[in-house]
């Protein structure tokens, strides 16, 4: 038996979105040689590594229209972090979907975690819909260049029918660093 939890974090630049989807996954029955993976073939995958007790796991990968399949250097079970490196292209003012990924082997009525954050410069504004918002931060009020960048955050949970979406659009007023938002 398969289960996982999916960190999803967009770094939104001018032309594409860089996507790291994290995954923390647990193997409880028999070792695991390779994990199945169904995943959005709008992503252009840069990189995928598989750690368990620090130390990469991944033999090499392959993918076949929305299947990827990540081969392990031997059988393994316990909690293993997964990690996928990806972009995407985007239009500014259009939607954008956070990107479909399963774990195929997991049981059916298994309860998936996903949390969403995006990163973003200042020169641009994101919109999120279809999210309940459960907090909210800010930073300070900076004007002076800084190597640090400003960063604000929000906590969303996603929509139960995976509906969840966000629009970049262009700022009213450019400011200097990144934005944050967190989603659920």
């Amino acid at each position: 038996m398969k289960t996982a939890r999916w960190h999803l974090v967009a770094r939104v630049d001018r032309d594409d979105i860089v996507w790291t989807l994290d995954g923390d996954l647990e193997v409880s029955s028999s070792p695991a040689f390779q994990h199945e993976l169904q995943l959005d073939p709008k992503l252009t995958i840069e990189n995928a590594s598989i750690e368990q007790d620090d130390v990469n796991r991944l033999s090499h990968w392959t993918r076949r229209e929305d299947r990827l399949s990540l081969h392990l250097k031997t059988g393994l079970k316990g909690r293993q972090s997964l990690r996928i490196t990806a972009r995407e292209a985007y239009q500014l003012g259009q939607p954008v979907r956070p990107p479909r990924i399963n774990l195929l082997e997991t049981a059916p009525d298994a309860r998936v975690e996903r949390t969403l954050q995006i990163a973003h410069p200042r020169s641009v504004e994101v919109t999120v819909t279809d999210a309940e918002l459960i907090a909210a931060t800010a930073a300070p009020n900076q004007t002076e260049p800084t190597v640090v960048p400003i960063v604000t955050g929000s906590l969303y949970r996603l929509s139960p029918t995976n509906n969840s979406q966000f629009v970049v659009t262009p700022a009213q007023t450019e400011g200097l660093g990144w934005g944050l938002v967190e989603v659920e």
